[in-house]
């Protein structure tokens, strides 16, 4: 499924940030800051692609 090289680069960051929650870290604050202001951007790419991502 072929991705933007923006919306790629934001999907990216924000697993990344996913991952390091999960692992127990702290996000700095601009970390936060990136979170917050990206949330609505993935949450409509997972909502757009739900199909693909059933099975994932």
């Amino acid at each position: 499924m072929p991705v933007e090289s923006e919306l790629n680069k934001v999907l990216k960051e924000m697993w990344r940030l996913d991952e390091k929650v999960n692992a127990g870290g702290e996000l700095s604050d601009a970390e936060k800051d990136f979170w917050n202001q990206n949330l609505d951007v993935i949450k409509k790419y997972y909502a757009d692609n739900d199909e693909h991502w059933k099975n994932k």
